[in-house]
């Protein structure tokens, strides 16, 4: 198997780099490296081709009650956190008669900003996060000004991305966070969910998900997919198709779909997808269960089933052993481990959001949301703007959930890849073999996204990677349980 590895530069240690900076390092020098995606001529009209059944499922079972001032009734909604950020920095700024000279508005403050380049906007977020970590109110809402007034008029990834964080961090310096992130919520339609399907990324997942499955459940007479993470149901209605088309056959399908109690859409997911099915030959059951403790739930299982466990993307949203002592998530892989599955499909977000330390998480957080944003930029810029508009939204919720939220307030908790595939094999998993194709169409459905060379994959292991430049955005894998010994 073909590894491919980077390398961060020499061995030589800046001056002063303090213990979190060296291991920093470390990690990062041995992280795989992406190569270039191929490009043998998969394009975006093939993309949403490929995506049309989970597209016309979710225009026409979310979009169908839908009324025409929904998203002006959600901005009406929610709360101006503009208005408090503008409060809070008359407060704390210089009056206009000290404010004669930059020199003494520098001294007041302590910082010194200089916007004129890329590098100047990261280390200037940076600062800002220093000053909220030290409780420094004026430096904070002086260099957030600074900023503000540099990327109003201007709309590149990071700057887009920059103005998200400051409000996070206003949010968080205020002790708003919550609240900022709830109002945020209340303004994320359904009209959201199908431009987020259009994505490359969920695409992608959603095909190499479902093909792993397919080929897991060939010949199966009963089929039971059990998804941690539903939500409206999105993934299946491709996967329900092609049962549908099956030379042997569809199977008699149960879908056990499982999400928080925070999500209705996982309720109602079962007479949408119910109907899609009936609509296309299959025979489906389905189950909705709500828990905020996934760990905890028990589904039914039968013999005579072959049992498929799937999460997408959506086990970032269980606590982690930083907010609890006997650790959710290592529970649920060891409840998954005892169902005995035929095949656990795990696709991951591929970012540390969990730490305690807010500099490093900050960090982490302005890094794999810019690569996200410009990855989104090179997909839909010549697109409508609506769309992109749309996406912007969840990546802003996803943001102000880190930035502004901690313990358990903070829903937004994922990991890197290497140590979901740790919890995986101590749970007793072992990798489910995915064959070299799958790899390869991969590559060639993210590479032949908008022609750009920055669109990456790797292999580590059984993981299938996929990044934007030197970033990896998510992580995809299959997993079986070992052989019992009779």
């Amino acid at each position: 198997m073909v590894f491919y590895f980077r390398s961060l530069g020499g061995d030589m240690e800046a001056a002063g780099e303090d213990l979190v900076s060296q291991l920093r390092r470390v990690l990062y020098r041995n992280q795989v490296e992406l190569e270039p995606a191929a490009k043998i001529g998969y394009s975006k009209r093939d993309a949403l081709h490929d995506s049309r059944d989970t597209l016309a499922y979710l225009s026409k079972m979310l979009l169908e009650d839908e009324g025409e001032g929904e998203a002006d009734s959600a901005q009406q909604q929610k709360p101006s956190f503009q208005g408090l950020f503008d409060e809070l920095s008359a407060i704390v700024s210089p009056s206009e008669s000290s404010d004669s000279s930059t020199e003494g508005s520098d001294q007041s403050s302590g910082f010194e900003v200089n916007l004129g380049r890329t590098t100047d906007i990261h280390s200037s977020l940076m600062e800002c996060a220093r000053a909220v970590a030290a409780n420094n109110v004026a430096g904070f809402y002086d260099l957030a000004r600074d900023i503000r007034d540099a990327v109003a008029l201007q709309s590149t990834p990071l700057q887009k991305v920059a103005r998200f964080l400051i409000d996070a961090l206003a949010a968080r310096l205020a002790g708003t966070g919550p609240q900022a992130y709830r109002a945020i919520s209340a303004g994320i339609s359904s009209r959201m969910l199908v431009a987020d399907a259009r994505l490359p990324l969920f695409a992608i997942v959603v095909n190499f998900a479902n093909d792993v499955i397919l080929r897991a459940c060939a010949g199966a007479n009963k089929v039971h997919i059990i998804d941690y993470g539903v939500h409206c149901g999105r993934q299946w209605p491709s996967l329900i198709k092609a049962f549908s088309v099956r030379p042997e056959g569809p199977p008699q399908l149960k879908i056990t779909g499982i999400d928080l109690v925070t999500v209705p859409e996982a309720f109602v997911a079962g007479q949408r997808l119910a109907a899609f099915a009936r609509s296309n030959g299959v025979q489906l059951e389905y189950c909705s269960i709500q828990s905020n403790s996934w760990e905890s739930v028990q589904p039914v299982t039968l013999a005579n089933e072959l049992l498929v466990v799937n999460s997408n993307m959506s086990l970032q949203h269980m606590r982690d052993e930083w907010i609890s002592v006997n650790n959710p998530r290592r529970l649920l892989f060891e409840s998954i481990y005892k169902m005995r599955p035929k095949v656990f499909v795990m696709c991951v977000s591929n970012a540390s959001f969990s730490s305690p330390f807010f500099i490093p998480k900050f960090d982490e957080t302005l890094k794999h949301f810019t690569a996200k944003m410009e990855c989104l930029d090179a997909w839909l810029g010549w697109d409508s703007i609506g769309d992109r508009d749309l996406v912007e939204k969840v990546f802003q919720r996803a943001i102000t959930s880190v930035v502004a939220c901690d313990g358990l307030e903070q829903l937004e908790r994922p990991d890197k890849y290497r140590t979901w595939d740790s919890r995986a094999k101590r749970a007793g998993f072992q990798p489910f073999l995915v064959g070299e194709e799958v790899y390869e169409r991969m590559k060639s459905q993210w590479g032949g996204y908008a022609c750009n060379k920055n669109f990456g994959c790797g292999k580590d292991e059984n993981w299938m990677l996929l990044g934007w430049k030197d970033v990896i955005l998510c992580g995809m894998s299959a997993w079986e349980t070992k052989a019992q010994v009779l």
